[in-house]
């Protein structure tokens, strides 16, 4: 889109980062705006066809993955769960979950007991790995509310799915360990 198309005024105050001073105004930015700004300007229609391309893994999907992990729009997730929720093509499901690891918030926790109680071990997986995601790489979850899942993902009956939660006690308590000599310094 050409930036002389933009009315940058009309967005700024779309999303309040413009605020009356009796000096004039004052304005906000940053980069959580900026993916705001980006999921606006791109449109709800491009978003949901990224992740649709996505998941089929057709050539170009890696680049469609990437802008999505840049911009990281709700409804690219609201998108990858109405994949998963289709039951159309399971490759397809373990692809938006996949996506759901990159572009994810806080607001995934909703459906991770679902994802553990699920039949298929890769979907346990993949709940596994949000777990991961929100907890050790993005530290938006205790690390109390991480382990309690991989309590649950230990007892799996499926090598895989157990494997993978002791890898993630295992960063948790690295985390917790260097959290505590960082404290000692």
């Amino acid at each position: 889109m050409d930036s002389n198309q933009i009315n940058w005024h009309k967005l700024a105050l779309k999303l309040e980062t413009i605020t009356d001073t009796e000096n004039g105004y004052s304005e906000v930015g940053g980069t959580k705006i900026a993916e705001t700004a980006l999921t606006e300007i791109l449109g709800d229609e491009f978003v949901t066809k990224a992740v649709d391309y996505y998941v089929t893994r057709s050539p170009g999907s890696e680049l469609a993955r990437s802008v999505l992990m840049l911009i990281k729009p709700k409804i690219a997730i609201q998108r990858c769960w109405e994949i998963f929720d289709s039951y159309i093509d399971k490759q397809q499901q373990y692809n938006a979950l996949s996506l759901l690891r990159d572009i994810c918030d806080i607001s995934v926790m909703e459906r991770i007991p679902e994802l553990f109680s699920h039949n298929d071990h890769r979907v346990r997986m993949a709940a596994l790995a949000l777990v991961d995601e929100l907890s050790v790489i993005r530290e938006a979850m205790e690390l109390e509310d991480a382990m309690q899942y991989c309590k649950i993902g230990l007892k799996d009956k499926h090598e895989l799915v157990s494997l993978q939660a002791q890898q993630i006690v295992d960063s948790i308590e690295d985390l917790r360990e260097f959290s505590e000599n960082q404290k000692v310094l």
